[in-house]
């Protein structure tokens, strides 16, 4: 017996996805959260000690954090801990937020989902200072696709000298953000 399978195209329009369903979204007024949301990408020295400092600073206006890149076996407790943060485990369970993205992408554009379904106003990247030009244009590059426009700004954190793999996976990364940009200005 010889059996045929074809598929039909549907009528029936899909359901937006979460990013469409987002891009859509407008955040009014009395919905934009004007506390500080500190975005540390994990995979370098210093980001994220630098994001709990920054978060630790702001108490008072009742910051938020979020770690893009924690892989999904890895509990707040455990970031606190390592980090000697302990102290704010009772505080920050409500405030923490962790994705398991895996590459500079991934992070950008689950962290810019996160900040427009929360319609988060005031945000500050953290992330290492060899990263930031490629991080950088990502995350911006991913709030414009997803039609957001918080008030930015960026920190950068002095890293530990690269290794002659990691320069040169950097230099050819370095090279790929210059070419999407001159992409995206034609």
């Amino acid at each position: 017996m010889l059996g045929v399978i074809c598929a039909v195209p549907s009528d029936t329009p899909q359901p937006p996805t979460k990013f469409e369903q987002l891009a859509a979204k407008t955040c009014a007024a009395s919905e934009t959260q004007s506390s500080p949301v500190y975005i540390a990408f994990t995979g370098g020295q210093g980001r994220v000690p630098e994001a709990l400092r920054l978060y630790n600073r702001t108490q008072d206006q009742k910051p938020t954090l979020y770690i893009s890149g924690i892989g999904s076996d890895v509990s707040v407790e455990d970031v606190l801990t390592f980090y000697d943060h302990e102290f704010l485990i009772p505080e920050i369970r409500r405030s923490i937020f962790h994705d398991h993205a895996e590459t500079t992408n991934a992070n950008a554009i689950q962290s810019v989902m996160f900040l427009k379904e929360h319609c988060f106003s005031n945000v500050t990247l953290v992330t290492s200072d060899y990263h930031m030009e490629r991080a950088r244009f990502v995350f911006e590059r991913a709030l414009r696709n997803i039609h957001y426009d918080p008030d930015m700004s960026y920190v950068s954190v002095d890293a530990p000298p690269l290794t002659q793999h990691e320069l040169f996976e950097e230099t050819i990364k370095r090279r790929a953000v210059e070419f999407f940009s001159q992409l995206d200005a034609l």
